[in-house]
């Protein structure tokens, strides 16, 4: 009875209760032993003659989870009228998930009611009971990657002509192996079973990464302190349950049952909250190599990836070991970053949050993988909150879900409203511009060596007010004119930016563009130039519309989108088509001009980025809440619900959400009975 391309297909199985459970286990994983499962796989011990891993270290990185939360509280909602005025929501939370659009990791809303225990609206992953990010009655919240690391890459020094007997201080240890066996599906329709050696460490598995490998000296375990507490269902539904901002606190600090998700919340009440419940390694000191005064290139590659490294042989004790934890590789969850507001905070994913105050200073063990930089993104909505709460305030009215909505139909950029004017300005001053070459990675010539003439590009982007929507037209040049600086140089001082944003106050004045250089060409000039020859290889105009530029592809159509891939730190993103776990059969991608931004022949074809939005305010007649699910409620190309959403999403065509009994009544489409044995 499946549909889709799975109809018919005799490898999908029943699953049992065990199954359930593993599938929960690898939820909690996403962000630490997941992306290492091949790297578990196929470690084996080093043979004799053997050739050292060649090349750079690479940790696998996470699934890009992603995505803006907005937690306005009544100081913020009603900060321009009376705080008794009911025309003002009590509070309202914004929420900009961006999950997979395909995959087990594809968000889908639903409604989930058990008369007099719950009663949640919101979005969840297949197979997940409860409800991950959605609203009740008391409490509206949405979960965001957190910025804490969870996943630990312990080293071993192995012990004399045995690779598999390593050293724990003084002591020497053995590896223990475990066998695994694999159902495999030949193309002649028979089975197989293949078999395969994982083999553990008192750390954890051992893991064979590129550039890094399994050596006659050194293996590389890994240590995954988000199953230290596997109760990831336990988290959601209590969250689920929460009726205040402490009993959603005091959850999240007893579960601390997945590595990855940071929560932002708005009560009935007008308060606002962010707690990290993603359970930090409770490493002992001195255990985590500096990344800042090591030459070891698994260090600095597991930096890059958010993980960390220690020394398990001169640290054979690597837990600071605390009874008042959940479990003794955990840092006690009253030291997890938490903070309650009356007026606004927000976060963008992989951050802490930030307030009208300035940064919220995480109480207690910070995340040893949190970064102090701001991105454009976080910065972009810090000034757009800001500006929100003090236009409202000065015009003496509420703030409401109107004033969202607009200002998310705007759509403006970071990057392109703090340095368009001054970027015209050095490209009127460049002229003309000599570029070499441009190739693809297999050698084919995009465009030949030439001087450009940049006038018509700095006409471009002189008339673009800065705004990323589907009747825009220099959206794609600046995209690429982005792409051609390092991510380090959108967020800090280099070739682009003069200097960084203020960390404590990112409403000051931004900073500007870098100055030119003395001598040589300016790279600001120059990335213009290739941005108008890569757009123009990509078979279009450099003044053709966002919307036939920036694309995804829904029953054999192109809908046009809105929002940057990333790089210019709008709210709304669209990513270009990446790894899916998702074995569902995907058409052939054109040619690849630009791999740093995702430009191809016929423009950026988006299969990720933003997945959903909800805009929930809390009026005195309850929660008040709008939504939209991009890639669809069904992953079902032959259902209406495949595509429908797509296109309003293209609009900004908000949905109603309803959550009365009677409304629901009146809405319903189909219905479906089930009987099931309860169980003793």
């Amino acid at each position: 009875a499946l549909p889709g391309w799975c109809a018919g297909v005799t490898w999908v199985p029943e699953i049992d209760a065990v199954d359930l459970l593993a599938y929960h286990h690898d939820l909690a994983m996403v962000a630490t032993t997941r992306p290492l499962l091949a790297a578990i796989a196929t470690a084996a011990p080093p043979q004799p003659g053997d050739a050292p891993a060649a090349g750079t270290p690479q940790v696998p990185a996470s699934p890009v989870v992603g995505g803006t939360a907005w937690a306005l509280g009544s100081g913020a909602t009603r900060a321009g009228v009376d705080p008794a005025d009911d025309r003002a929501p009590a509070a309202m939370l914004v929420a900009t998930s961006e999950f997979p659009w395909e995959g087990e990791l594809a968000l889908w809303e639903n409604h989930l009611t058990i008369p007099g225990e719950l009663d949640v609206y919101g979005l969840s992953l297949i197979g997940l009971p409860g409800v991950l990010s959605g609203f009740t009655d008391a409490l509206a919240w949405t979960r965001l990657a957190s910025p804490a690391t969870a996943t630990v890459l312990v080293t071993v020094d192995l012990d004399g002509d045995d690779p598999t007997a390593y050293r724990n201080g003084d002591e020497v240890e053995s590896m223990v192996p475990r066998s695994v066996s694999v159902a495999v599906l030949g193309a002649d329709g028979a089975t197989t079973t293949e078999e395969s050696t994982v083999w553990f460490t008192r750390h954890g598995p051992v893991v064979d990464l590129p550039g890094v490998g399994w050596g006659p000296e050194r293996a590389v375990a890994v240590a995954d302190v988000s199953l230290a507490n596997p109760v990831l269902v336990d988290e959601v539904l209590d969250t689920n349950r929460a009726g205040s901002a402490d009993e959603l606190v005091a959850t999240h600090r007893t579960r601390m049952a997945s590595g990855w998700l940071a929560t932002v919340a708005v009560t009935a009440t007008g308060q606002a909250t962010y707690t990290n419940p993603a359970g930090v390694p409770a490493l002992a000191d001195g255990a985590m190599v500096d990344p800042g005064s090591s030459d070891d290139p698994l260090v600095l590659a597991a930096a890059q990836s958010g993980a960390v490294v220690v020394d398990g042989t001169a640290t054979p004790g690597l837990w600071d070991a605390n009874d008042a934890s959940v479990s003794p590789v955990l840092v006690d969850g009253d030291r997890l970053a938490r903070v309650v507001v009356d007026d606004w905070l927000v976060a963008t994913a992989g951050t802490t949050a930030w307030s009208s105050g300035g940064e919220l200073v995480a109480t207690g063990a910070f995340p040893v993988g949190a970064g102090t930089t701001p991105g454009p993104q976080l910065v972009g909505l810090v000034r757009l909150v800001a500006g929100l709460v003090a236009d409202a305030t000065e015009e003496g009215r509420p703030l409401g879900p109107d004033d969202v909505i607009d200002v998310l139909a705007t759509n403006e950029g970071t990057l392109s409203g703090v340095l368009r004017d001054q970027v015209v300005e050095r490209c009127r001053a460049a002229g003309k511009v000599p570029v070499e070459a441009g190739t693809t990675a297999s050698g084919y010539e995009l465009w030949p060596a030439q001087e450009v003439d940049l006038s018509p590009v700095c006409n471009l982007l002189d008339r673009w007010e800065g705004r990323w929507n589907g009747e825009d037209q220099a959206p794609a040049v600046w995209t690429e004119f982005l792409s051609a600086f390092d991510p380090g140089e959108l967020t800090g001082p280099g070739r682009l930016l003069a200097g960084a944003w203020d960390p404590t106050n990112l409403l000051a004045v931004p900073p500007g563009l870098a100055e030119a250089p003395v001598r040589g060409p300016d790279p600001v000039a120059v990335a213009l130039a290739r941005a108008a020859k890569s757009v123009e290889a990509a078979g279009f105009d450099i003044d053709d519309f966002w919307r036939d530029q920036f694309w995804t592809r829904r029953d054999d159509v192109a809908i046009g989108l809105r929002g940057s891939t990333g790089l210019d730190g709008t709210v709304l993103v669209g990513r270009p088509a990446g790894p899916s776990s998702s074995l569902s059969p995907a058409a052939a991608l054109p040619v690849l001009v630009n791999p740093d931004s995702g430009l191809r022949i016929g423009g950026y074809q988006v299969r990720g980025g933003t997945s959903a939005l909800m805009v929930v305010a809390f009026t005195p007649d309850g929660p008040d809440a709008t939504a939209l699910l991009v890639h669809g409620q069904s992953g079902d190309p032959a259902s209406p619900y495949w595509a429908d959403q797509a296109y309003r999403y293209s609009d900004l065509a908000w949905r109603g959400v309803r959550t009365d009994p009677d409304d629901i009544a009146g809405a319903g489409e189909r219905s479906v009975s089930l009987r099931v044995p309860r169980l003793p």
